[in-house]
């Protein structure tokens, strides 16, 4: 714009008036085409806005209790509580979906946890030993008053990272499964009390978060060994001793 004024003022020296008003002419046409263009952006947000609106809103999946109850009776080894009424399934803390020790013959075995189980809201002990569990389903890492998640003999090669989203987890057991590693943030379940990765042969490193479990009282790893460990994680299971965790 200055050089458009510098110019005009240079072909009409004599009439330096005109060139005036021929720079002021400038502005001028300058904003309304600024005042155009902000009424045109404004024009096509409002038409997004309304174009949103009128989509049909996307409902998260609607969840049953009859759904629940027949993936428990007919898709687990569930058995307690079969005749308990829908106030005292919802209201239930613990949940039993596989032997907790010897891993019997009971059939089916769980291959799949729907969503349904998220109204499970009182839950804390869920048991899920000796199942077909290929991964750690997503719904359960939603379940957050959870405390104990007991997930022996199955065969899970890995654990999402939004395990960590149950930050009230105090017992966790994951032995006779086929881990490759555990998630980094595995230290963020600052809660746990109790880890179980025994049996796991290709487990044969741990993360460098797990220095973080403080309060641990049971560490049963029969891993990877020290030779393969940080320097910070041979300090992080001697500090444990000394504070009388046992470690197996």
């Amino acid at each position: 714009m200055t050089l458009l004024f510098l110019l005009a003022l240079l072909l009409a020296w004599p009439t330096y008036g005109v060139s005036l008003a021929l720079w002021l002419l400038l502005l001028f046409a300058r904003a309304i085409v600024k005042a155009q263009m902000r009424m045109h952006h404004a024009d096509v947000l409002q038409a997004r806005r309304d174009a949103a609106a009128s989509e049909p809103p996307q409902c998260r999946p609607s969840l049953s209790v009859p759904a629940l109850r027949h993936w428990l009776e007919h898709e687990t080894s569930w058995q307690r509580g079969a005749d308990s009424t829908d106030t005292e399934l919802l209201a239930s803390t613990t949940l039993v979906l596989g032997d907790a020790i010897f891993g019997d013959a009971r059939h089916p075995k769980v291959q799949r946890v729907p969503a349904d189980i998220l109204l499970l809201s009182s839950l804390q002990d869920l048991h899920l030993q000796y199942n077909n569990l290929h991964e750690l389903p997503l719904q359960i890492c939603a379940i957050h008053g959870l405390k104990k998640l007991r997930l022996g003999g199955n065969d899970l090669t890995a654990l999402p990272t939004q395990i960590t989203q149950l930050d009230q987890l105090e017992l966790l057991t994951l032995w006779s499964n086929q881990l490759r590693e555990l998630p980094e943030e595995i230290g963020e379940l600052r809660q746990l009390k109790a880890l179980n990765i025994a049996h796991n042969p290709d487990l044969t490193s741990l993360p460098d978060s797990i220095v973080q479990l403080q309060q641990l009282q049971e560490f049963d790893w029969y891993g990877p060994g020290e030779k393969h460990l940080t320097a910070a994680q041979r300090q992080w299971l001697r500090q444990l001793h000394a504070n009388g965790c046992e470690i197996l």
